[in-house]
């Protein structure tokens, strides 16, 4: 009897393992692992290299590793439009943008107009009502935003400027790919210094450029302020970021992966924002370079030439004067 006993419980006891075998099987093979590569200009120790590092140990643990990222720094995968031109052919699966979003869908450059938002508060609630309609407006291009990361542009100078005349006289860098800083030089007066990103420590070190519109973050990260005397407080326009995938890969994941990589960066994105203004605060407050600030009738004057250079945006087709005007309502 007790060895009859034994043989059942043994017998039992090899069923039930060779059914959770099955069952482990079946689960792995229906969830093969995955790579995604993404690329990006900043470096791993960058705030924005943090922050995709951390979302890549998140998207990991969350998917229990079926979904690996390999991510590319310092623009090993070329400059930003290299990297969306990659995307396009399937060379490249995501990629981590500034102006490179423009590139892909033209409309949310617009958002970089200067003085639309005076304050991060202002930026973040417009940004969160857009984003659902930015998100469609990257379906229709093929590529799936799945979050944006948001910080202001501060104006950084050799020497001191109050008034947006006193422009006229100084060396300004101007984007070569943006169509709001040639506008802004236009109607301003002053002729820009077309100079890529990469150009740019070269140029100030020579003193081609004496005049920087920038974030405080990139200013930091490629060490462009030790080239100037002073930075002045008022934001003159907004900077944003985002993570961006090729749609066609995307739509090529199990949805609950796909939910994992969207939700998981556009919660950090929100954090890393709210980091980023905080820390702009801090460097004010304790940056070597002389802070000025504007006075009332100064901001008034700036913001003023602002309103003339949206203006002119919407004149000269760069945008629909709708969609300026329904950024300037904050969406």
């Amino acid at each position: 009897m007790g060895i009859k006993i034994l043989l059942l419980a043994l017998a039992l006891f090899t069923s039930e393992n060779k059914s959770e075998e099955v069952k482990l099987t079946k689960y792995s093979q229906g969830n093969k692992e995955t790579t995604l590569s993404v690329g990006t200009i900043y470096s791993k120790e960058s705030s924005m290299g943090k922050l995709l590092l951390n979302w890549k140990n998140k998207v990991s643990k969350k998917t229990n590793g079926e979904i690996k990222i390999k991510l590319y720094f310092d623009g090993d995968q070329g400059d930003e439009e290299a990297m969306v031109a990659k995307m396009r052919a399937g060379q490249l699966d995501g990629a981590a943008l500034t102006s490179g979003l423009g590139i892909i869908s033209k409309p949310i450059s617009a958002v970089e107009m200067p003085g639309l938002y005076k304050d991060s508060v202002g930026l973040y609630r417009a940004m969160r009502r857009g984003l659902p309609e930015f998100r469609q407006q990257f379906a229709k291009e093929g590529m799936v935003l799945l979050g944006i990361t948001t910080s202001f542009k501060y104006m950084f100078s050799k020497s001191l400027i109050q008034l947006p005349t006193e422009l006229k006289l100084m060396k300004v860098r101007t984007d070569p790919d943006s169509y709001i800083d040639y506008t802004m030089a236009q109607t301003m007066g002053y002729t820009g210094v077309m100079e890529s990103v990469s150009g740019i420590l070269q140029a100030l070190s020579s003193g081609r450029i004496n005049v920087l519109i920038a974030s405080i973050s990139n200013t930091k990260h490629f060490q462009w302020s030790s080239h100037y005397n002073y930075v002045n407080t008022m934001p003159i326009a907004a900077e944003i970021g985002g993570l961006v995938f090729s749609k066609h890969k995307l739509d090529g994941l199990p949805s609950d992966h796909r939910q994992i990589l969207i939700s998981t960066f556009a919660d950090l994105a929100d954090k890393y924002s709210n980091a980023l203004y905080t820390s702009d605060q801090k460097y004010l407050t304790d940056t070597p370079l002389t802070v000025t600030t504007a006075t009332r009738s100064e901001t008034a004057a700036w913001y003023k030439v602002f309103s003339d250079v949206r203006q002119n945006l919407g004149a000269n087709g760069t945008y629909p004067v709708a969609w300026i005007s329904k950024l300037e309502k904050g969406l």
